[in-house]
């Protein structure tokens, strides 16, 4: 199989895999979505995709298209290690009991995508042809990331949620999901699995890797019912916003961007609401 065939066959696959999610949330759960694993509270799912499709459509015109390129001329061998881990750490979510799920998921997070990680690539003998410092932009995704933070205020993904516990636990608690939700992601599956899988099959398949991997993890935690439910939720929900991210990554290379975005989603808004009331 050429590379080129693999990558359509990966691009497609994920469309698939996204649209039948799609089609399963609207006719079982009438096109409402659960967008945090700690609450029940659902949205339309056309609110949560905006989210991302827009800063996507204007991502697409805004910043140098000539940037968009592999950033190594051969396959690292850490590769597939790495995305062996984050298969891994599929199965693992899926497997552990719903009791003590969240109580192990942020160390099976630092181990499979943070420490393991930094072991295995220091092997590396590829190196990078172009640095992420010198490929990263400022101008053009600063104006997408305004954008994208206009939506988000207004979003239910922004609005303050009741945490019936105090304020310095919430505010460590907050830190500790920084850390392991945002930066450790963002430089699992963006700025290591994707730029080395953008060697091995192009672009646009490696965003759809990276998206597809980064969600599935979710489903030990996300949605409701059996494992199928869970899959579409993830899909559905991390699947589209993994795309936005990935090519955003891609085309801009801001690492600190996509942290800041990424940490945004995933922060207390109750840590700032409280001082309003």
């Amino acid at each position: 199989m050429t590379k080129k065939t693999a990558g359509y066959m990966i691009i497609i696959s994920t469309a698939v895999l996204i649209t039948v999610s799609l089609v399963y949330m609207i006719v079982t759960h009438e096109g409402m979505i659960q967008t945090s694993a700690d609450f029940e509270n659902e949205t339309p799912i056309w609110q949560l995709w905006m989210l991302a499709i827009i800063p996507f459509a204007l991502s697409l015109f805004l910043g140098n298209r000539d940037s968009i390129r592999p950033l190594y001329n051969e396959v690292p061998k850490s590769t597939w290690s790495l995305v062996t881990l984050a298969v891994i750490l599929i199965a693992v979510m899926v497997l552990t009991p719903e009791a003590y799920v969240f109580s192990l998921f942020y160390i099976y997070k630092l181990i499979l995508l943070f420490i393991i990680p930094l072991i295995i690539m220091r092997k590396d003998t590829v190196k990078a042809v172009l640095s992420v410092k010198k490929a990263c932009q400022w101008k053009a995704p600063l104006v997408v990331v305004a954008v994208w933070l206009m939506l988000f205020i207004f979003s239910p993904m922004s609005e303050g949620s009741t945490y019936e516990i105090d304020f310095l636990t919430l505010l460590i608690g907050a830190i500790v999901s920084l850390f392991l939700n945002a930066v450790v992601e963002e430089l699992f599956y963006r700025k290591w699995l994707q730029t080395r899988l953008e060697t091995a099959f192009g672009i646009w398949p490696a965003i759809c890797v990276s998206a597809v991997l980064w969600a599935l993890w979710h489903v030990g935690i996300q949605g409701s019912g059996d494992v199928f439910d869970k899959t579409a939720h993830s899909l559905v929900q991390h699947g589209m916003i993994g795309l936005f991210l990935g090519y955003f990554w891609a085309k801009y290379r801001n690492i600190w961007l996509l942290i800041f975005m990424h940490g945004l989603m995933n922060f207390p808004m109750r840590l700032i609401t409280m001082w309003f009331e």
